[in-house]
């Protein structure tokens, strides 16, 4: 699969719309991280044909509440149907909306400082942010992804440290069973592992 970057990259609607034709040409889902939260960006992005949104920064769980509403058309959510590409400009419009609140993909990124003070990460309080949008999504087990991201080479301040330990199978194994004790999680699909400082020795 593919992610479009809108949050970051300079890029238009229009040229959204175009890589995902292009996408779609070659047989790849794509999907796209919005800006914000805003509904009328998350729309437009699945309305243009988008597999599915990823939003960033959320941090209580009413944002991750309101990301499930914006993505889903009632009466799971709040989104607005009309006659775009992913509904065939109209001439699919009611096979999209009886199909389009199992199959869309929505992944949150819980990123921001506030969300680091509310504690939603304490496992007394995972469930908090996980559970809310779990719950109204319903989604079965095959229809979506845990991932969880490490920073290697850095320590509790954001500081370089180039230990000779601080990249190997141990030391992740060890991270990942941390992370999923504090989500009360028992898998995860993904592990994304970023090294800030490229002298990090590698094991």
């Amino acid at each position: 699969f593919l992610c479009i970057d809108w949050e970051h990259a300079q890029i238009s609607r229009e040229r959204i719309e175009d890589l995902l034709r292009a996408a779609d040409v070659h047989g790849v889902p794509a999907m796209v991280r919005v800006p914000g939260h805003a509904p009328e960006q998350i729309a437009a992005v699945l309305d243009a044909g988008a597999r599915g949104v990823l939003v960033p920064r959320v941090s209580t769980p009413w944002q991750a509440e309101a990301a499930v509403h914006s993505t889903r058309f009632p009466p799971d959510g709040a989104r607005g149907g009309g006659p775009g590409r992913a509904a065939g400009y109209g001439y699919r419009l009611f096979d999209y909306l009886a199909a389009a609140n199992q199959s869309l993909l929505l992944a949150s990124q819980v990123e921001t400082a506030e969300g680091a003070r509310s504690g939603a990460w304490r496992q007394d309080r995972a469930g908090n942010v996980l559970a809310a949008p779990s719950g109204a999504l319903q989604w079965p087990r095959l229809n979506y992804v845990v991932s969880t991201k490490f920073f290697w080479g850095l320590d509790r301040e954001g500081n370089a440290v180039n230990r000779k330990d601080t990249l190997n199978r141990k030391y992740l194994m060890q991270a990942i069973d941390g992370s999923l004790s504090r989500l009360q999680l028992d898998f995860v699909d993904l592990v994304f592992c970023h090294r800030p400082d490229p002298n990090t020795p590698l094991e």
